[in-house]
């Protein structure tokens, strides 16, 4: 491409070996990127000039290696973050590259604003002028802008065109719709009035496809069609699901991804539900809802991203006593078990309670607990034999045998979870996945307390909680308030 936008032939001393090769393969993305594809060529342009005029001064020795290592590591940075740009951008279909239009723009502006800051770190305000770059990249955007227009205003008279160029099936017919619904409710206006393209577009697109199909849904506010969301790692996984780290809104999120499981897909009715309890619920212990999609054959989550779980923080953060985290999760569950619905989690494991910035501990996946059920009563009855939902090595014994989660199970759970943030080990760890009925139910078999060494924080006091909590009788077992108020005595007592 253009010689390598002018790059061809230079070659990088020792220390920008690495960002020379982050650079090539940048250029590599570029004739593949569908939208905004001048605009981004730009932006690889100033790279490369950048990197030409940098590459002389350092090979010149005009920067001391004390002056420029930080740059170098920004600048680096600033590679690696161009890369994954365009590596996701040329990945991106017609329909959701022109949905991310806004916010593809506020990237490329957020990577002026770094090229900025390296330009006088580097000390090239000389050879370089930012102002010149903003003034092209603003050109660049008027020119991809203009064929943008002269190509909506095709596909508009082109039904069969606008198919294609939709990629429509069935299965993301829907979220296709809700997108486009979606961003016309949230225009002013103004923007109908000036005709703006992307918006006639999406007009002209939705009445095509509403036409053209008999699906319909109403459209909710906490509905997040696939096309609004972009996935990065994955940072954790289960039997039900695989949560990434992802971006919506330009906001990192936590998505979590409900899997098939033994073939059986999630009943989506059953987990519109469970998110009609979970919009409503408002409190410091309870994790945030954002939204979910449920519009195709892959339903999603959407939920902050939090550093850590309640094990992972404990296992980082050596000088904490597990208890402040008890107490915030007996604050969480007493608040589901207070409402009127009597709300239960189903799942509580330290994995399940996430730790923020401040160190305050969430509850996250209550609302799942009954679409995990359903779906493992459906596996069951497909392959002939006996499933149980959740987790059993945390499940109370009149869980294991085919009772219904109620709030007494759930302080089970905690009891078990106690254990496991003070031990650091998975409570029945040795116990086979087949013998949990006869062991825990009928041989009524608890963890066994371990050496004070291995555990110095688990007091007697502490302890004894635990027991009381993973009491085989149900109504034996401490309530959440309960439990909450011998955990605040606890804390004052320390």
């Amino acid at each position: 491409m253009d010689a390598a936008l002018g790059m061809a032939g230079v070659i990088p001393i020792p220390g920008l070996s690495l960002i020379f090769r982050l650079f090539g393969f940048i250029v590599t993305d570029i004739p593949h990127i569908r939208e905004s594809r001048k605009q981004v060529k730009q932006l690889a342009a100033n790279v490369a000039q950048m990197l030409q005029a940098l590459n002389t001064q350092l090979a010149n020795e005009q920067l001391l290696e004390a002056t420029w290592a930080q740059p170098l590591a920004d600048l680096e940075s600033l590679l690696k973050d161009i890369k994954l740009f365009t590596e996701k951008e040329q990945k991106k279909s017609f329909f959701k590259s022109l949905l991310s239009r806004e916010n593809r723009h506020g990237t490329i502006d957020d990577f002026y604003r770094r090229i900025g800051m390296l330009v006088n770190a580097f000390q090239i305000t000389s050879q370089l002028n930012v102002q010149t770059m903003l003034k092209q990249n603003e050109t660049a955007h008027v020119e991809d802008a203009e064929y943008l227009t002269a190509h909506l205003n095709g596909l508009e008279r082109n039904q069969l065109e606008l198919r294609q160029a939709l990629d429509v099936n069935a299965n993301n017919v829907l979220a296709m719709m809700v997108a486009m619904e979606r961003r016309l409710e949230s225009q002013p206006p103004v923007a109908w009035q000036a005709q703006i393209p992307e918006q006639k577009f999406f007009a002209r697109a939705l009445e095509y496809l509403s036409s053209v199909t008999s699906k319909r849904v109403e459209v909710e506010d906490w509905m997040i069609p696939t096309f609004e969301v972009d996935y990065n790692e994955e940072i954790g996984s289960g039997g039900f699901g695989t949560v990434y780290r992802g971006t919506w809104n330009r906001t990192e999120v936590a998505i979590k991804v409900m899997h098939k499981f033994g073939g059986v897909k999630t009943d989506l009715s059953l987990l519109r539900r469970e998110i009609d309890v979970w919009l409503n619920l408002r409190h410091p212990n309870i994790l945030q809802f954002l939204g979910a999609n449920t519009l195709d054959d892959t339903p999603f989550i959407v939920m902050p991203c939090m550093p850590y779980n309640a094990r992972q923080f404990i296992q980082c953060h050596k000088d904490v006593d597990p208890v402040y985290i008890l107490r915030d999760i007996s604050l969480g569950l007493e608040y589901l078990h207070s409402r009127n619905s009597k709300i239960c989690h189903g799942d509580l494991k330290a994995i399940n309670v996430l730790i923020d910035d401040r160190g305050r501990a969430q509850l996250c996946d209550f609302g799942l607990a009954r679409v995990k059920a359903d779906i493992t009563s459906r596996t069951a009855a497909q392959v002939g034999n006996s499933v149980t939902s959740g987790s059993r090595n945390w499940m109370a014994p009149e869980l294991l045998v085919g009772a219904r989660v109620t709030p007494s199970s759930d302080m089970f759970a905690f009891g078990m979870t106690l254990y496991e943030l003070y031990t650091d080990e998975t409570p029945f760890a040795s116990v086979a996945f087949n013998d949990f009925i006869e062991v825990v139910v009928r041989m009524d078999v608890r963890p066994e307390r371990p050496d004070g060494a291995d555990a110095a924080r688990l007091t007697d006091a502490v302890w004894g909680l635990a027991q009381r909590c993973w009491t085989k009788t149900p109504s034996e077992r401490p309530t959440a308030r309960e439990a909450h108020d011998i955990v605040q005595r606890l804390i004052e007592d320390t």
